[in-house]
């Protein structure tokens, strides 16, 4: 039996075409996503191309041998194919879409839902019943924020808005340690109203936040138990999949979080758009944990983003200019949420850009551009 097809000249003419395409998408872009699948198609080619080798070698000692590798390089040739091409949609749609899920959510798909958004009433996601006046005033005691920003950022956004508006503020912050105290401070203040606090870190683990708000909780709420309140939050933890590389400690850490202190959290996908992905999902888990309480309107949630700056060294700084005017008016217009992005490292282009989005800027580095 004898299988006419040139595999070791498909393999290499894929590796070409692979090479090519990626260096083409990737040629302005530091984007983790399209070098890793640059590696294991080639990885995967290169498996091929073995196999390929091993049947022509073989055929005169063992032909029956060598029927059956070819049989599997032809196989795995054509799995490598569909692999590339799995991966092309996958990369297009994070550039069109900045998802890394969804992979079905096409044109046409997404008529359709914004016409049964359009058609139906409004679902969990447009009903927001925006940031009450009872936190507005424990935030306010907090002394956090100076002079009256707190209350113009309300007053626009809140009340003298047709619609209920999200509050952006941008927090400049000396060090991580520094950011923990204003934080805490502020998730707890959004607990004590039976809101939610939705916390992705790209800049550490996220343990380190959530053992010191639960510490700082105990040590200030003592006549409100922690396990009443750790179901309102959720962690989606982006820094693993960035910079925890092979280390298990992150994966235990993780572990604790979820089974013994009892709250949410999730592992993003290695790209801005995988923590917007994720960013999704904590949403849609917070959606979950509130119908189950049986309400109706959405309350409020203190949106924490700490550190996205840190991974402009894997990507690059345009990702996160993307990232960012995506992110900003988008949750913005969502209603209801208190976004607070936090950075500690970030060049005066970067916080100038912040702070154009921002109703409120604290900046911890320099007292005077506070507004």
């Amino acid at each position: 039996m004898n299988i006419d097809i040139n595999v070791f000249t498909g393999s290499i003419a894929l590796l070409a075409f692979v090479m090519a395409f990626y260096g083409l998408t990737a040629r302005e872009r530091k984007t983790p996503y399209i070098t890793g699948t640059v590696y294991s198609a080639v990885m995967f080619v290169f498996i091929v191309i073995l196999f390929d080798l091993l049947s022509k070698f073989s055929k005169n000692v063992y032909p029956s041998f060598s029927l059956i590798v070819q049989l599997i390089s032809i196989a795995l040739f054509i799995l490598s194919i569909v692999y590339v091409v799995f991966k092309i949609f996958y990369i297009y749609n994070i550039h069109m879409n900045f998802r890394d899920d969804q992979l079905w959510n096409i044109p046409l798909v997404r008529r359709f839902r914004n016409w049964k958004y359009n058609r139906f009433s409004k679902s969990f996601e447009h009903l927001p019943i925006g940031i009450p006046e009872e936190l507005v005033s424990a935030i306010e005691k907090r002394g956090i924020f100076s002079k009256d920003q707190l209350k113009k950022a309300v007053d626009r956004n809140n009340k003298k808005a047709e619609m209920k508006l999200s509050i952006s503020t941008v927090y400049n912050a000396a060090s991580w340690s520094d950011a923990d105290e204003i934080t805490s401070r502020l998730a707890m203040d959004f607990l004590d109203q039976g809101a939610y606090v939705q916390y992705t870190t790209c800049a550490r683990h996220p343990i380190e936040f959530i053992l010191h708000l639960k510490n700082t909780w105990q040590q200030e709420r003592t006549g409100k138990v922690w396990e009443n309140i750790r179901g309102n939050i959720v962690v989606v933890d982006a820094y693993t999949p960035h910079y925890g590389f092979t280390d298990t400690t992150h994966v235990q850490w993780k572990k604790i979080i979820n089974d013994e202190l009892k709250v949410k959290c999730i592992t993003s996908h290695a790209s801005y758009a995988g923590i917007h992905t994720s960013a999704a999902e904590a949403f849609n888990i917070i959606k979950s944990h509130h119908k189950m309480k049986q309400k109706e309107a959405r309350y409020p949630t203190l949106l924490i983003y700490e550190g996205p700056f840190c991974l402009v060294d894997i990507e690059s700084v345009e990702q996160y200019r993307i990232f960012v005017r995506h992110l900003l008016p988008s949750e913005k217009v969502w209603g209801g949420m208190f976004t607070f992005l936090i950075e500690a490292a970030i060049t005066d282009d970067e916080l100038l850009l912040l702070k154009s989005y921002a109703d409120v800027l604290i900046d911890d580095k320099k007292v005077d551009s506070v507004r």
